[in-house]
């Protein structure tokens, strides 16, 4: 069994947890609004105040269509999972040095039978947690829907399939499991479950409660593997089940 209770040079206490992910987020919002600030001095050096209007004047224009809106809202997803990743590097080669990578448990992945066996029984259990929620939970607004437009469709592949399982990895699985690793398996486990389904509230804790066993497992493979490559592959391909289900129902 891998633990990181000897590799970490300092213990973090829990204020100070809560507070670099305060930090963190906060930086992340100051890399989204440079590299948004950038862009728009870009536009204006090259084309002009009126092209820059036109440009924003665009982006309004399809905040106010729901096809728009909806490409919109993917596409920032994607700018903020991306912040985030940037934003937790960034915070990790601040408290470790060369070693972040390691420390947030980016080793190489070498899954065996007991892996595979673990993320399908993760997929097994998503699909029959998806079907009791439908019938226990139905609701209009669910917590994803297809986009119609191709472009749409790919955005949303690359935000639910590739940025978020990287992002909420390397948040619940690196930097918060590094740091409440030291205080026992058993604190990292349930605080980085319990966070990670109460982080996907879907309008209803009955989806946070479904959420948390697969948090749990999540935590076992981090634990076994010592690897948030091995969560991250996990976590990608119940998203890719959970996305690709979508997509086949909506077809």
């Amino acid at each position: 069994m891998h633990t990181d209770i000897e590799e970490a040079p300092r213990v973090m206490s829990l204020v100070g947890l809560v507070f670099s992910l305060i930090i963190i987020l906060g930086l992340a919002g100051l890399l989204l609004g440079a590299v948004a600030g950038g862009l728009a001095l870009i536009d204006l050096g090259l084309n002009g105040w009126d092209h820059l209007i036109a440009s924003l004047d665009l982006v309004s224009h399809l905040s106010r269509r729901d096809e728009g809106a909806e490409l919109l809202g993917f596409l920032l997803g994607c700018a903020i999972y991306a912040a985030v990743v940037v934003a937790l590097a960034l915070a990790s080669r601040w408290r470790w040095g060369g070693r972040w990578l390691l420390e947030i448990g980016w080793r190489p992945l070498r899954p065996g039978s007991a892996y595979w066996g673990s993320v399908a029984l993760v997929m097994a259990y998503g699909v029959g947690a998806s079907l009791a929620l439908s019938q226990f939970h139905a609701t209009e607004h669910p917590v994803f829907t297809m986009p119609e437009s191709w472009l749409g469709i790919g955005v949303s592949f690359l935000l639910i399939v590739v940025c978020a399982p990287l992002a909420e990895e390397w948040m619940f699985r690196g930097w918060i499991w590094a740091a409440l690793r030291p205080r026992g398996f058993r604190v990292a486990l349930w605080t980085t479950a319990l966070v990670f389904a109460a982080a996907h509230w879907g309008g209803t804790p009955l989806y946070s409660l479904a959420i948390l066993p697969i948090g749990l497992i999540l935590g076992l493979l981090r634990e076994k593997s010592g690897s948030t490559q091995a969560t991250s592959l996990c976590h990608a391909l119940y998203n890719f089940l959970m996305w690709g289900l979508t997509f086949l129902g909506k077809a």
